[in-house]
């Protein structure tokens, strides 16, 4: 993990990384979050800690460290090696990713661009979410994913900071490799966000497996349809769908006989069905497996099937 965490450190101002190190707060947490004339605070978990000037931390934030907005300026500065032009786009899409697949979310007046689009402005927050990679965390499951040795669409449904993520990387991997009970499988992955993959300077950060094509920084619809027209995927991998339009693209690749492993916000696969974009994937059963995570990050609930029967619970005895 150190090694891993290399690519914060080496650009983080030296105070604020003198700052994170006292306590071990990078390896500690899951997000670090700078706000200008706001307390520094770690994330961990479902919960919020203040870091005081002794690197600590607390839940009250009255000895918090505050973060100017010289300092946040600074640091968003480094973050991007001094030249903000080089990241244009990545900025414009609210993030930047840095070497090891860490992902800084970015906050901001909104200023528009000569060609009509929006971008940030000065920034006034960064929320540094730290990438940790688990491999093996889907081993489990996996055998439920299958039917006569075929690989089933599977959606994996949670409230935000349950895993989600990091438990559809270790499928792709585990697809891809061959590690799921079948010979490895071609892989796309439409990788809008940069965080599966997590690619830096175009090479992914995070193993993602032996036969798996990364579309980085695609919008989900034109990356799914680029990977039909053109990579021949036995398998389409995506995050956080929702969108109908990218819905109706999805239906359309599993029409085609690709399997879709794919991520929703929901605190139920129950509650995602109910929504207007969904109500057509739930009468096609385009879905075949819902995979529930809840209670604490990585946490797998149950196993659904199309037709809504529990094929597995974790035993909560």
């Amino acid at each position: 993990m150190q090694r891993a965490l290399q690519g914060i450190r080496e650009l983080l101002p030296k105070e604020l990384c003198c700052l994170l190190e006292r306590q071990n707060s990078l390896e500690r947490a899951d997000e670090i979050r700078i706000r200008a004339g706001k307390p520094m605070m770690a994330v961990r978990g479902k919960h919020d800690w203040f870091i005081d000037v002794n690197g600590e931390w607390s839940r009250s934030p009255i000895a918090a460290f505050i973060m100017d907005a010289k300092m946040v300026e600074e640091t968003f500065s480094a973050l991007c090696r001094h030249s903000v032009y080089a990241y244009e786009a990545q900025i414009g899409n609210g993030f930047i990713t840095l070497q090891g697949g860490h992902r800084v979310g970015l906050s901001g007046p909104a200023v528009m661009e000569q060609d009509g689009r929006l971008n940030i402005g000065r920034c006034s927050g960064l929320c540094i979410r730290i990438a940790r990679q688990i491999k093996g965390c889907a081993q489990h499951i996996l055998p439920w994913l299958m039917e006569k040795n075929r690989l089933c669409s599977t959606m994996i449904v949670s409230p935000p900071m349950m895993g989600k993520t990091t438990m559809l990387r270790d499928i792709v991997r585990a697809v891809s490799n061959g590690e799921s009970g079948t010979e490895g499988m071609r892989v796309c992955l439409i990788d809008e966000r940069s965080e599966i993959a997590a690619c830096y300077a175009g090479e992914p950060q995070m193993d993602i497996g032996l036969r798996t094509d990364v579309l980085d920084g695609w919008p989900k619809r034109e990356g799914m349809l680029r990977a039909l027209r053109a990579l021949g995927p036995q398998v389409i991998a995506l995050d956080e769908l929702g969108d109908e339009r990218d819905v109706k693209t999805a239906m359309e690749a599993a029409n085609m006989g690709v399997a879709l492993l794919a991520t929703a916000h929901a605190a139920s696969a129950e509650q995602l069905m109910q929504r207007p974009s969904f109500k057509q994937i739930a009468e096609n059963q385009t879905f075949e497996r819902f995979v529930q995570l809840g209670g604490t990050p990585g946490n797998v609930q149950s196993i659904i099937d199309k037709n809504g029967r529990i094929i597995w619970q974790r035993d909560l005895k």
